[in-house]
């Protein structure tokens, strides 16, 4: 096997620092992200500004979960084809291995649909006008980051696959449908025809929305309680759905690993 001058933990967190670094300084990362992610944040609280307690409050929740996920993912997805010849001369020099590249650029991903959480959940939640409770504000949160993290992860492997950015453009489009359509929102559960299920259990966004949804409306009396027995939603699935994000999350990190290793070895 390569010997590298330091161990694999060391050189993932070496190269978690740079890619860090390099988000941050680079013009084509770190504002494709922040100011997007602020602006459409604004949009949709005032969008949905004081409807009340109706349907449109689903589509407000909705409309901030997809925003966060599809920031995040057309943030990280256009700059991964960018990095590959570098990646490929470094690993192909012995500078470090795939794994750690890997665990540096999806921990970097992950870390970002974090924090762009933050500031997005506050601004829409806000100016929608929720109760500002402290506990219905953390549901959101980690429902949406939760979300958005899978979505990113998502994005690193579309990236490794694609060469270039106006493929990974491509690729990236039509799972912002998808999140819409199969969600729960628009077309609840049980209209969802059976042979597209799958998109509905296998897509991030239909569990972050009984998260988020339900903890929105379960304290606004009978016309809340009125809402999630329409889409079929209950409070009492949000440890299952976490638990299933928290599992997808994992999943997706795996994924990432295995078409690292097998695009970045395998490629001439």
């Amino acid at each position: 096997g390569v010997k590298y001058a330091v161990s694999q933990p060391q050189q993932a967190w070496i190269l978690l620092r740079r890619c860090g670094y390099i988000f941050l300084v680079d013009e084509d990362q770190a504002p494709e992200v922040i100011m997007p992610g602020i602006m459409v944040s604004i949009l949709v609280g005032l969008s949905f500004h004081n409807f009340g307690v109706n349907l449109f409050l689903s589509a407000a929740v909705l409309c901030g979960l997809i925003s966060h996920g599809m920031i995040i993912l057309q943030g990280i997805i256009l700059n991964f084809p960018t990095e590959r010849d570098l990646i490929l001369r470094e690993f192909r020099n012995g500078a470090y291995s795939i794994p750690a590249y890997w665990t540096a650029r999806g921990g970097l991903s992950i870390l970002i649909a974090c924090v762009q959480g933050a500031p997005m959940v506050t601004i829409w939640y806000s100016l929608v006008g929720f109760t500002p409770e402290f506990r219905v504000v953390l549901h959101v949160y980690f429902a949406s980051t939760l979300n958005a993290c899978i979505f990113a992860l998502m994005a690193c492997v579309m990236g490794l696959v694609n060469k270039t950015e106006l493929a990974s453009a491509q690729v990236a489009e039509p799972l912002g449908s998808a999140m819409s359509i199969f969600s729960g929102q628009i077309i609840s559960r049980r209209f969802i025809k059976p042979y597209a299920l799958f998109a509905y259990y296998g897509l991030p966004i239909s569990w972050a929305f009984e998260i988020a949804i339900t903890a929105v409306l379960e304290r606004k009396g009978d016309r809340g309680a009125e809402i999630l027995s329409y889409y079929n939603l209950h409070p009492g699935n949000r440890g299952r759905n976490y638990a299933i994000l928290v599992a997808m999350v994992v999943l997706w990190f795996f994924i990432g690993m295995a078409v690292a290793l097998r695009t970045l070895r395998g490629t001439d």
